[in-house]
């Protein structure tokens, strides 16, 4: 699962970047995830003005679900013994 953790520009240099949402990535189709698409999410959480003078940035978090990767490769939980 891909997801946008979106951030505010602060102005001064005294307090950190605002944290002002996360969203999850719901295409399918790579090729259509661009760097000016991720910025329309943005548009869901900020001002649009915000966004298009670049206060706004993005970070892109990927999470991969354990239990899906041992149901499509599993692997054993305890160490095989051979038989005598």
């Amino acid at each position: 699962m891909m997801t946008y953790e979106f951030y505010r520009r602060v102005p001064n240099w005294e307090e950190e970047d605002r944290l002002i949402g996360i969203l999850p990535e719901r295409r399918k189709d790579p090729q259509r995830i661009t760097y000016q698409s991720i910025l329309n999410l943005a548009k869901l959480l900020a001002p649009e003005d915000d966004v298009l003078n670049d206060k706004i940035y993005f970070i892109r978090n990927e999470y991969f679900d354990n239990l899906a990767a041992l149901k499509t490769h599993p692997q054993p939980l305890t160490r095989s013994t051979k038989a005598k």
